[in-house]
């Protein structure tokens, strides 16, 4: 299903790309330029650059490209639950898996007859409040997999 937003970027080094236009915005080519320019605006740690980031005075490549790096950072430190032993174990963990989501998401995590997580797969990405889905996109991936059963997420 084609995906709606118009800068969602589709590998690393277009994110790396984007990022980098937007320190070019604001005259920053070097690593050196880019310490005056925290220090400067007493940037001291990744929490405050990215609070810079989200403010007014952000060019709008800048919050973008930082967005998107941040995005992928979190998605390279989660660890993948392997099996759950209880409903609330898998909801803490889909919960983290969706945080910062601006747009709904249906994803489904298909497990074996043991609880042990088969495949997770987002199968649609909507709008910013709502997904529209139909029941078949579900179970067409829950036969794929040879699920014994799964869940659903918004």
């Amino acid at each position: 299903m084609e995906n709606t937003n118009q800068y969602l970027l589709s590998n690393d080094e277009e994110i790396i790309n984007t990022f980098i236009k937007g320190l070019q915005e604001i005259n920053i080519t070097t690593f050196e330029q880019l310490c005056v320019e925290c220090k400067a605006r007493n940037i001291t740690t990744f929490t405050d650059f990215f609070e810079y980031t989200r403010s007014h005075e952000a060019p709008e490549m800048l919050s973008l490209g930082a967005e998107l790096l941040l995005n992928r950072v979190k998605a390279i430190k989660r660890e993948k639950m392997e099996s759950f032993c209880s409903s609330s174990q898998i909801g803490y963990y889909l919960s983290n898996v969706l945080s910062g989501c601006y747009q709904e998401h249906l994803m489904a995590v298909y497990v074996d007859v043991k609880n042990k997580i088969i495949a997770e797969k987002v199968i649609f990405k909507g709008t910013l409040n709502q997904a529209i889905i139909h029941p078949r996109d579900i179970f067409r991936w829950a036969i794929i997999y040879n699920a014994a059963g799964f869940f659903l997420v918004t």
